[in-house]
């Protein structure tokens, strides 16, 4: 969302009191301000205000610079005081609503950005942020209105157009978004981010010839983290590696997602060394012994490899069309045997079915449309000869509480194990029970990678994940995967009916064998 406030001077009406003063000092902290010295530009924007009080321009770039400086709620408080005498400035609602987006007060930046626009129809960067929160909110059809406004009144917004793209790919109109993030990348400053969410639509529809050459632009939009430094030589699969390193990237479940394509290396490199996130090490080296895993930690050091990669790389190297997929129906991962049979006896397994149960994701941009909230689980509760696990990461008393007196689910949970630092241990739960069922999460990879059925609910519009491809029931990456969506952004019940019905079914095939 735009933070910056026009820079440029404005002038003042000659009935403002030291005018040579204040245009002088406000010419001065502007020029601060666009040389990136943000403290000098604030000094100078409130020196300028003692000389021109309430004068709508210097509030706004001064509530832009507490704005850029994280003072979140010293700039809404800068723009109420003056918007209590000066209504009619746009350019302080604007900058109200910023502030009070970055404050997680939506609703109220929403009705701050409409007061600017009863002032200023076509105020464009009102219409922009306006748009951009209706899209957070899942309110696709709202904010595809206010995007096409910006874009009759400047076809060529580099931004608008590239988050129409995303609106559009969000209400399934690939072709229209896939039409907008090119003509996006026309433009320079948004080409990156343009050229890696067109990417990522294409790989949601299944176009992966035409998606993972693009996904490389994922590091410079800033989308795929921070790149070590490495002295090896980039690997790009034309030439046959000595040794190769290949670094996991982003998060966990990310870095397992792609380690189904490691298997597929072996008659391309001499020796393969796997850098992943070292909560994941004792499970790796476990499943495959022939390979060499090292903490990510200590990748950009490791001496040891002619080459190197990112994980999310190969699949331009290793999965060009449908036909390259091939998951194993018993999954690629192994969880400690022993571990998990002393967990399945604890939990009863054999006198009951265990599913293992995780129902919100911890994203911090998707979570909210991604988790189940409160949604009504006594459909699941219902089943009988179920024992059900908490496989949920973090501290879930208190959910699990409601849960049971909401819906008369009863979650057992191991508190010998952290779901989320011991994944080894986590491994072994998700492979003691006979089915799963999730939120996309970590422990859809998880269960996925170890073979374990799992059904996996997912949200209508916001909070989609392109590796769960469009319009698909079942996953090119795990063999034992499901996939139930939602048909209204919002609305759990009809999903959770659909995997109580489908678990009811498998636990009787189950007991009849």
């Amino acid at each position: 969302m735009p933070a910056h406030a026009t820079l440029l001077p404005q002038p003042y009406p000659a009935a403002v009191s030291d005018l040579a003063t204040a245009q002088a000092l406000f010419t001065s902290a502007v020029q601060a301000h666009e040389r990136g010295d943000l403290a000098a530009a604030e000094r100078g924007y409130r020196a300028a205000l003692r000389h021109a009080p309430d004068r709508p321009s210097i509030v706004a770039n001064l509530a832009t610079v507490l704005f850029q400086l994280g003072q979140f709620a010293a700039s809404r408080e800068l723009c109420l005081d003056v918007l209590e005498r000066q209504p009619g400035a746009a350019a302080l609602w604007v900058r109200l609503g910023n502030a009070q987006s970055r404050l997680q007060q939506a609703e109220e930046a929403l009705q701050s950005y409409q007061r600017a626009l009863a002032i200023d129809s076509d105020d464009v960067e009102a219409l922009t942020n306006t748009a951009h929160l209706l899209e957070a909110e899942g309110r696709m059809a709202e904010a595809l209105t206010h995007l096409d406004r910006v874009l009759a009144i400047t076809p060529d917004h580099a931004e608008a157009r590239n988050n129409r793209g995303n609106v559009l790919a969000d209400l399934d109109r690939f072709d229209e978004a896939l039409a907008d993030y090119r003509r996006a990348q026309t433009t320079a400053p948004q080409a990156a981010l343009a050229c890696w969410n067109e990417a990522l639509c294409r790989l949601h529809t299944g176009d992966f010839a035409g998606g993972w050459p693009l996904y490389h632009h994922g590091w410079a939009a800033g989308q795929r983290g921070q790149a070590p430094a490495f002295t090896q030589k980039p690997w790009d699969g034309s030439e046959h590696a000595d040794t190769l390193l290949v670094w996991g990237e982003q998060g966990i479940g990310d870095q397992i997602l792609f380690s189904t394509l490691l298997d597929d290396l072996g008659n391309r490199v001499r020796q393969l060394v796997v850098a992943l996130d070292a909560r994941l090490l004792p499970l790796y080296r476990r499943s495959f012994p022939s390979m060499q895993f090292i903490s990510l930690r200590d990748a950009p050091g490791f001496a040891g490899a002619s080459h190197h990669i990112a994980i999310g790389d190969l699949g331009r190297q290793l999965r060009n069309d449908a036909g390259a997929f091939h998951p194993q129906s018993g999954g690629f991962l192994r969880a400690d045997a022993a571990r998990t049979a002393a967990l399945r006896g604890s939990l009863g397994g054999g006198q009951l079915r265990l599913c293992g149960l995780s129902w919100s994701s911890s994203n911090p941009r998707l979570g909210r449309f991604k988790s189940l909230g409160d949604a009504d689980l006594s459909a699941l509760a219902a089943l009988p000869g179920v024992r059900w696990v908490d496989l949920q990461y973090g501290n879930t008393h208190d959910e699990r509480q409601q849960m049971r007196e909401r819906w008369g689910l009863d979650l057992v949970h191991v508190d010998a194990i952290d779901n989320f630092r011991d994944t080894d241990g986590f491994a072994a739960l998700v492979a003691a029970c006979d089915q799963v069922v999730s939120v996309s999460n970590t422990t859809v990879h998880v269960a996925g990678a170890l073979g374990v059925p799992v059904q996996v609910m997912l949200p209508r519009t916001a909070g989609r994940i392109w590796y769960w491809h469009h319009g698909r029931s079942d996953s090119p990456w795990y063999a034992s995967v499901r996939l139930l969506r939602q048909q209204t952004l919002g609305d759990w019940r009809p999903v959770i009916e659909a995997v109580a019905a489908e678990l009811s079914k498998t636990l009787d095939r189950m007991e009849a064998k």
